[in-house]
């Protein structure tokens, strides 16, 4: 049986990459430009490398504030998918719609819930085919939502082991 172990969101990780690349450029060029400005003795000096440094720093803080949006909420179970392992215990399923107007689409999302009493949303078409005493595995990432009283999970395919020992991946 496959092992499975808790992984971040590409999609975290990748823009957080970007940005603190960025980031750093944007520091060292504003250094620069700031030791050039200070050690300019030319009475002819350029007004360009004062400027650098401003836009330097600019870019600095508008690379924190995107930073800060694209990690928002400030905690790592927001960010990783994490194994949730049961007996299956309920099925069922619903039609979410995501987007608005002429960009709305329906997408079909299984409720999973454990012997536990855990639910999990599986964004998967396998999980049609999962029944009660199932031991499922299921790759869940925590969804921030404003005002709910618990937050739910979004969850990828893991795998499906039946009762007679047959491994769905």
């Amino acid at each position: 049986m496959q092992q499975f172990t808790a992984q971040w969101d590409m999609n975290y990780v990748i823009p957080l990459v970007v940005l603190g690349i960025v980031g750093v450029i944007a520091v060292l060029v504003g250094a620069l430009a700031l030791f050039k400005t200070a050690t300019d003795t030319s009475r002819y000096h350029s007004d360009a490398w004062p400027m650098t440094a401003l836009v330097s720093a600019v870019v600095v803080v508008l690379v924190a504030i995107i930073g800060g949006w694209v990690a928002f909420p400030l905690s790592g179970q927001y960010h990783r998918f994490v194994p949730k392992t049961g007996t299956v215990a309920v099925v069922g399923s619903r039609l979410v719609s995501s987007g608005s107007g002429n960009s709305a689409t329906m997408q079909q999302k299984y409720v999973v819930t454990f012997t536990d009493g855990e639910s999990y949303g599986v964004l998967d078409t396998r999980a049609a085919n999962v029944a009660k005493g199932d031991k499922l595995t299921v790759m869940c990432e925590r969804v921030f939502q404003w005002n709910a009283p618990n937050e739910g999970w979004d969850c990828n395919w893991g795998q499906d082991v039946k009762p007679n020992g047959i491994v769905i991946p």
